[in-house]
């Protein structure tokens, strides 16, 4: 709209003396408040055509003649064209036209015609777009507010700046009489110049643009989380609203998935740190690489000091439950349970959990997975469960199961109950009377101090009864015990079962009849079901009887007895030994038994008649046989005696490696 101001008057005085007379003939000054409240509303109306836009078209009235050249030195904005289109005309000024001083007043304000208002700068305001990104995030940028001028200039606003702004409405243009000539050429040529710079200006795409990378919200280690595409794009825009897209999506840790609405991130249980994620940003002709990350934390749970009972989450948990006799049941997860004081009830449930009781007599299921357990002070029970756990008893008088899996196990001090269960376990009693139980399974059972009870059970195990009068009983399987310290009663079980001293320095006597090991380190050791036997590093001394072992001499000048002590009157069957080091200082002693042909002949009678030869010198003439032979890949030297002279040798004695025995009577050496 244009408010134009017009004179009342026809002619126009001469201003010197307007001049003159309004400033020092007029009787009283002539008020402006008129000009003022004119400009007033002025201003009013210029705001709000620029609140709402509409170009007012008017012609102007029949019979006006203005001069044009008498407009050409006022500024375009303000300059008034008579006829021209789109022009709204308001009169404003004295209500008296013929008031003499309204011309005046035009000159006295430097004014050569009437007033015209320019047209006003349009400001439009745009709220920016956002798209809701979850409950847990909410955008918090302000709305952008543009200047977008009406005339020619460019807008103020970056080359890089990222624009929130939704596309504007198109503009609506005043409508001009295509017949009415303009006022001068200038408007024309404006418009010209404008279709030329439009001819001139490329349609050209700009890449997306972000604020900087994007922090997600922590999650637990273990939970699958959902990652949508309006978290990926979290403060991206794209300068030419373009629609934009993910690509090429990647994490550095997790399981990755694509779903319907965006991906799944599944964090491994026991993963903690940053994971971070990378990806391109595209409008479908450029794209730019973004990042994302979010930590793995676990879940902290801190309980009352009263009697709690508290069950966790599908996620990694570290429970406290301070004081108090607490019930807990962590579920899923690789979680970290601490009963504190208190007789506490805790169940690992699925996972890789870390149970500790602490004081008080405490209750611990493992659950499934790979589980650590402690019961601490207290006389606990423990249960591992399935997986290959660790489980301590510590102080107090504990009761362990393994349960299924590959477990270890400490006792720790105290008269602890421990049994191995499945799989393949390694069980320590420690101090203690402790009885150990390996059940199914290759076990591995380490007494420990104390008068113990050692059942190994099935399979082959290793058993190391410790210092201490202990009771073995291997079991069934190719079992090996080690003798120690102390009065022990051994029993080998079904199997190829092996005795091992091989650790003691002092000299061994070892009865094969009687079943009997004595000497000063080891005591005196009863076994029985034992088919091997490993001396140690001292001058060990293995008397053998009617059944058939293999013995490995170890350190030390050996000797080896050979005796039998068959009622029968013939042997009809060959009773063969192994010797499995037999080396330089080691001797074999074959003791001749003359078998007589009556049956009820006494024993001290058949020892006269040996030992009468050995006297003698060895000279009784017993048959002796040395063969070499080659069999599981090593060379062997086989010893054979006739001792009852009826050409069938009844006694083999087999030596690892090739062996050039000097005989001397009934001794090889």
């Amino acid at each position: 709209m244009i408010i134009e101001a017009k004179s009342s008057q026809q002619q126009k005085p001469d201003p010197a003396d307007l001049r003159k007379k309004l400033d020092l003939n007029l009787p009283e000054k002539t008020s402006r408040l008129p000009v003022y409240l004119a400009l007033f509303f002025t201003g009013i109306a210029a705001y709000i055509k620029s609140v709402f836009p509409a170009e007012a078209q008017s012609h102007a009235p029949e019979g006006s003649h203005a001069n044009p050249a008498a407009n050409s030195g006022a500024p375009r904005g303000a300059r008034h064209e008579p006829g021209g289109p789109g022009v709204d005309l308001m009169t404003t000024g004295s209500v008296d036209e013929d008031h003499p001083r309204s011309a005046t007043r035009h000159a006295a304000l430097g004014w050569d015609e009437a007033f015209t208002m320019p047209d006003p700068l349009a400001f439009h305001y745009t709220a920016a777009s956002f798209n809701f990104l979850g409950p847990n995030v909410a955008p918090f940028f302000p709305a952008a507010v543009h200047y977008r001028p009406q005339n020619d200039n460019a807008a103020l606003v970056g080359r890089n700046e990222p624009s929130f702004s939704a596309p504007a409405a198109p503009r609506h243009s005043t409508h001009h009489d295509p017949a009415a000539p303009p006022a001068d050429g200038s408007d024309d040529d404006t418009a010209n110049d404008d279709d030329e710079d439009d001819d001139k200006s490329p349609n050209t795409n700009r890449a997306p643009t972000v604020l900087g990378p994007v922090r997600l919200h922590d999650v637990f280690a273990g939970q699958v989380v959902l990652i949508g595409l309006s978290n990926l794009l979290f403060g991206a825009s794209d300068p030419d609203n373009d629609t934009l897209t993910i690509n090429n999506l990647t994490a550095t840790g997790g399981t990755l998935v694509q779903t319907a609405h965006g991906w799944s991130l599944a964090t491994l249980p026991g993963t903690l740190g940053l994971v971070t994620f990378t990806y391109e940003i595209s409008d479908g002709l450029l794209h730019i690489v973004q990042t994302a990350s979010l930590d793995i934390t676990r879940h902290q749970v801190l309980l009352t000091p009263n009697n709690d009972t508290y069950a966790g989450t599908p996620w990694d948990d570290d429970i406290d439950a301070l004081a108090g006799h607490d019930i807990i049941d962590a579920r899923a997860g690789n979680d970290s349970v601490t009963g504190g004081l208190g007789d506490d009830h805790i169940m690992g449930g699925d996972g890789d959990d870390q149970l500790f009781g602490n004081e008080g007599n405490d209750v611990i299921f493992g659950g499934n997975g790979n589980d650590l357990i402690s019961g601490g002070t207290g006389n606990d029970r423990l249960f591992g469960e399935a997986g290959h756990d660790i489980i301590n008893g510590d102080d107090g008088d504990d009761t362990i199961s393994g349960g299924e899996g590959d477990d270890i196990i400490d006792g720790g001090t105290g008269n602890d109950t421990i049994q191995g269960d499945e799989g393949n376990d390694v069980i320590y009693g420690n101090d203690g009377d402790d009885t150990l139980e390996g059940n199914e399974g290759n076990d591995t059972i380490l007494a420990g101090r104390g008068a113990d009870h050692i059942a190994g059970g099935e399979g082959n195990d290793l058993i190391d009864s410790g210092e201490g009068d202990d009771e073995i009983d291997a079991g069934p399987g190719d079992d090996r015990i080690t003798g120690d310290p102390g009065n022990d009663h051994i029993d080998g079980g079904e199997g190829h079962d092996t005795l091992d001293y091989a650790a003691f320095t002092a000299d061994i006597h070892l009865d094969f009849a009687a079943g009997t090991a004595t000497s000063d380190e080891i005591g005196e050791d009863h076994f029985q079901s034992i088919e091997q036997v490993i001396g140690g590093e001292g001058d060990d001394t293995f008397v053998f009887g009617a059944t058939g072992v293999v013995v490995a001499g170890g350190r030390g000048d050996d000797l080896f007895i050979f005796t039998l002590a068959d009622e029968a009157p013939t042997l009809s069957y060959q009773i063969v030994y192994g010797i499995l080091d037999f080396v330089v200082g080691d001797r074999i002693h074959v003791a001749d038994y003359e078998i007589s042909r009556r049956a009820e002949r006494l024993e001290e009678e058949r020892f006269g008649d040996v030992y009468d030869a050995i006297d003698d010198g060895f000279e009784a003439g017993l048959p002796i046989r040395i063969t070499y032979a080659h069999y599981d890949d090593i060379d062997h030297t086989i010893i054979e005696a006739d001792v009852d002279r009826n050409d069938f040798y009844e006694i083999s004695i087999t030596l690892d490696g090739v062996h050039l025995p000097l005989a001397i009577g009934n001794q090889v050496a």
